[in-house]
């Protein structure tokens, strides 16, 4: 039987025909539209809509939506809203009773029963809003999925705060902040990744730089084979003294699907969120990168942006390692990598030279420049001897200061160095 309500608006239905002509307009929308119905349109095709809180038809409308079969995130979206406005407003909160008059005894006695008020009432929300666990995601993934959908109105590091970010390299790494690794062609790029890997997998300092705690990373390389790539970073772990990854070891792949849209990006990026991974090396750029237009600075950062955007998606931090043109014993900058605009749109950078000429003895002299948006400069000398994976840095970018008989040969010849007795 239907029900008047006061002003003038349409009669409303009754709230036993509700979920019949919810699941109703649900197929016209689906028939409209296509796919999977959006449930805001199918509501306000509701006679009466919307219903008033603490109604029977508002509790009926909640009732059906939590017996809706979610089938995908844009209907987890607008049924999560919905059924979270109509639990609060269904079941509203209790007005606030002084209890200044009231003896010792009967002031007890009401707290016990606002605390039991207190209770079944979020049980009775949790209750109403139980749809959005039914899909048993877990937390980080609900956060992505939100995100994804512009629930939150928030960028992934455009809108946030800093002071929100959290330190994986003090002075070089920030979640939230793309980073580039630059340098020219064998200048020990790759080297310095796995490095990295090492580092943020054991929480063990980078070139001298804090690591606050461990976090998980993930590997895309076309480059470096897997076997390769993975030896490497046993390596490096054992230079840290680990036998083994102290957490979880890094996915290596060699799979570019994992970047691109499409199902295997989907699962990349869900793999990501599940394992709580926080960082992805991408090696390398020119490698990667979808076009070709490296000249155009607009092209180029939409180009980045998409390579990026299954990492992104996840919350992760994309650490890429580009190339650059540099000679021996130049400092490197960002207006050195290769293709337009690349150095504006990372917000970290790690920029690697040769400091000399490499004699084919596995020790490599490297000019290096950490840095980030945030004003952070950390120029160094880096010493890597690849035999042993053991590398030193020394603070600035100047040459080592000469011995005393070094300096003197340099002046006077080392045919006129005085002789040792």
């Amino acid at each position: 039987m239907p029900h008047d309500p006061p002003g003038g608006n349409p009669p409303l239905p009754d709230p036993a025909d509700v979920p019949e002509l919810l699941a109703t307009a649900l197929q016209e929308q689906t028939k409209l539209r296509g796919g999977s119905p959006p449930i805001r349109p199918a509501l306000a095709s509701l006679p009466g809509w919307p219903y008033q809180p603490g109604t029977p038809h508002a509790a009926a409308v909640a009732a059906a939506l939590a017996d809706y079969e979610v089938g995908t995130v844009e209907d987890v979206r607008n049924s999560r809203e919905i059924a979270r406005e109509i639990a609060r407003s269904s079941i509203p909160d209790p007005p606030y009773v002084s209890t200044r008059d009231l003896s010792p005894e009967e002031r007890a006695a009401a707290d016990e029963a606002a605390a039991a008020a207190f209770k079944d009432r979020q049980e009775r929300r949790a209750k109403l809003e139980g749809m959005w666990d039914r899909l048993h995601l877990s937390d980080e993934f609900r956060r992505v999925a939100l995100r994804k959908y512009k629930i939150d109105c928030e960028e992934p590091w455009d809108t946030d705060s800093d002071s929100d970010r959290q330190d994986l390299v003090r002075g070089l790494l920030r979640s939230g902040r793309p980073m580039v690794i630059g340098g020219p062609e064998k200048s020990m790029k790759t080297s310095l990744s796995i490095d990295l890997a090492a580092a943020l997998t054991t929480g063990t300092p980078f070139l001298g730089l804090e690591v606050p705690e461990r976090v998980a990373v993930a590997v895309v390389t076309v480059e470096t084979p897997r076997g390769d790539w993975k030896s490497g970073y046993r390596r490096a772990l054992a230079a840290r003294g680990f036998a083994k990854c102290p957490g979880e070891e890094p996915l290596v792949t060699a799979q570019r699907d994992v970047l691109r849209g499409g199902k295997g990006g989907e699962m990349f990026t869900s793999y990501l969120v599940m394992s709580k991974t926080r960082v992805v090396i991408i090696d390398p750029l020119y490698r990667l990168l979808p076009t070709r237009r490296t000249t155009d600075i607009v092209a180029v950062g939409r180009a980045i942006e998409a390579l990026c955007k299954n990492v992104t998606d996840a919350d992760a931090v994309p650490v890429v390692v580009h190339h650059m043109n540099k000679s021996i014993g130049e400092v490197p900058t960002l207006r050195d990598l290769s293709g337009a605009g690349v150095g504006a749109w990372f917000r970290s950078w790690l920029l690697v030279a040769r400091a000399s000429e490499y004699a084919g003895d596995k020790l490599h002299s490297l000019a290096v420049v950490a840095g980030s948006s945030r004003g952070d400069c950390s120029p160094m000398r880096v010493r890597f001897d690849e035999a042993n994976w053991k590398i030193t840095t020394r603070s600035g970018l100047a040459d080592p200061p000469k011995s005393e008989p070094a300096k003197r040969a340099r002046a006077t010849g080392p045919h006129l160095l005085p002789t040792r007795k």
